[in-house]
């Protein structure tokens, strides 16, 4: 059932209307089954892993909570049950293609061959909800849930149970079980959110998309100019594609009156370094890594290049979790060892600007910071979306092909006509409260200037719907 569909309203309005007709205890158990209903319509065989992780969870949960001196052990065996599926699943195929490869390279073969299946949707973020559950537990933080229908809820939840946010149990069990009262003001927050999410997708990150396909594809055949705004643009067209599927889901969530976490400031693009671009970045992921990895490694750590060594483990991690190719762990190292940089060489900077005479808080030193810090971003993110670090180099170089011809091509249109979108989504962002979504912008404005945005929104999302193919979220392979 894709997210953008009329399908998908069809189910939203059915799910949402049974919801606030049905007394408030029967209510989990409801939305237990629209999502798992949900979620058979993308891949019905792996119901039975999200239900099996569901239950190791729940089993996990209470071991962990009984136990007196074995609580460390149970943990640690339930995190490794747990990952197994996603490890297999997701990175088997991967690890053996390189085994096999370097068996190759000193004349032996591999004896294990690749495995058939598909990756199951949304498999890394209901992994993480259920090791972040039991962590929880283990901790203190949390006590195991009762009911196993909250948390197969919690684990299946139908608008995070793809590509997130990756929430906290605490947080979401406390909604579960607070009875909600029908609000005019969730479902039209709800739809807004909804319609600012399709048309980042289909208006912004799909015709992005389309262009960068292109040039990817064969560099050598155009202009310098336009390789660069390809690079350019992979920054926004990530932004505009992850961001479109959390506004989209977290306006599904309001309709049934729950809030869920913002995974993406809304100029995370225009941010001066990459430590702020990364608070603002899939802020849910980064705070999971950040809680249940990056602490617990650096518990009793006092040695500053530890911390840096497990600061760079984070980010690999990072690299690792969105994909299993050689790119997406260059890219992964090259912000963790960006972000070391920055860390370690910050008072020094600091000192030489002052030196100089420089005002940091200027405009003019905002805006080249913001410049360079952009490009730093585009040039990681030719990474992100090419397999090997060869094809990225190979892209890179052909930024020096001649201009020649340059305005004779459909590309330039294309081209100035998504900077002139970009600059409209940034216009608007500028506007949005920190910590708050597109509804928040709309909710001051008058009704006459809330009905122009529905309409002229509307109106670019019904005529590019169907230009571009319908490649799906790019979340929906992580």
């Amino acid at each position: 059932m894709p997210f953008i569909s009329v399908v998908y309203l069809i189910f939203l309005v059915f799910a949402a209307s049974v919801y606030y007709l049905v007394p408030h205890q029967y209510r989990a158990l409801w939305l237990l089954f629209v999502s798992y209903f949900f979620y058979i319509t993308w891949q019905p065989a792996f119901l039975l892993i999200l239900i099996g992780e569901t239950l190791c969870a729940y089993w996990f949960g209470k071991r962990i909570a009984e136990a007196t001196s074995a609580k460390r052990k149970w943990l640690t065996v339930s995190v490794i049950f747990l990952f197994l599926p996603l490890v297999f699943f997701k990175y088997y195929n991967f690890l053996n293609e390189n085994l096999t490869g370097l068996l190759g390279s000193v004349a032996l073969e591999n004896p294990l061959s690749n495995q058939p299946f598909l990756v199951p949707l949304g498999i890394s973020f209901f992994t993480f909800l259920a090791v972040s559950y039991v962590a929880d537990i283990y901790r203190g933080y949390l006590k195991p849930e009762a009911r196993l229908d909250r948390l197969a809820l919690y684990m299946a939840f139908f608008p995070t149970i793809l590509a997130g946010p990756i929430e906290r149990a605490r947080s979401m069990f406390g909604q579960f079980s607070t009875p909600i009262v029908f609000e005019y003001e969730n479902i039209r927050a709800g739809l807004q959110l909804i319609l600012w999410g399709v048309f980042k997708k289909v208006v912004l990150a799909d015709r992005m998309k389309d262009f960068m396909d292109n040039v990817f594809a064969n560099p050598q055949d155009f202009q310098g100019v336009l390789i660069y705004f390809a690079v350019a643009f992979s920054v926004f067209h990530l932004f505009c594609d992850f961001s479109a599927y959390s506004d989209m889901a977290v306006g599904s969530a309001r309709i049934f009156g729950f809030k869920l976490s913002k995974n993406f400031d809304d100029r995370v693009y225009a941010a001066p370094s990459r430590v702020i671009f990364w608070q603002g970045w899939h802020r849910t992921l980064t705070s999971w890594l950040r809680d249940y990895v990056f602490f617990p490694l650096s518990k009793s750590v006092k040695d500053q290049s530890r911390l840096f060594l497990n600061l760079l483990v984070i980010y690999l991690l990072v690299g690792v979790w969105h994909g299993a190719t050689w790119g997406f762990i260059v890219w992964g190292a090259l912000n963790g060892v960006w972000l070391i940089i920055e860390h370690s060489t910050k008072k020094r900077r600091e000192k030489l600007f002052a030196d100089l005479g420089i005002n940091t808080n200027g405009s003019v030193f905002s805006f080249v910071a913001w410049l360079f810090v952009f490009h730093v971003g585009a040039f990681f993110g030719v990474f992100f979306r090419l397999d090997s670090p060869d094809q990225a180099f190979n892209l890179l170089t052909n930024l020096a092909n001649s201009n020649a011809g340059l305005f004779n091509r459909w590309e330039t249109r294309s081209c100035v006509f998504i900077i002139i979108l970009l600059i409209g989504m940034d216009l608007i962002n500028r506007r949005i409260p920190t910590n708050e979504n597109f509804d928040a912008f709309l909710r001051t404005r008058s009704m006459l200037f809330r009905w122009a945005c529905y309409i002229a929104l509307s109106q670019l999302i019904i005529r590019y719907i169907h230009v571009f193919q319908d490649v799906g979220f790019m979340y929906f392979n992580f």
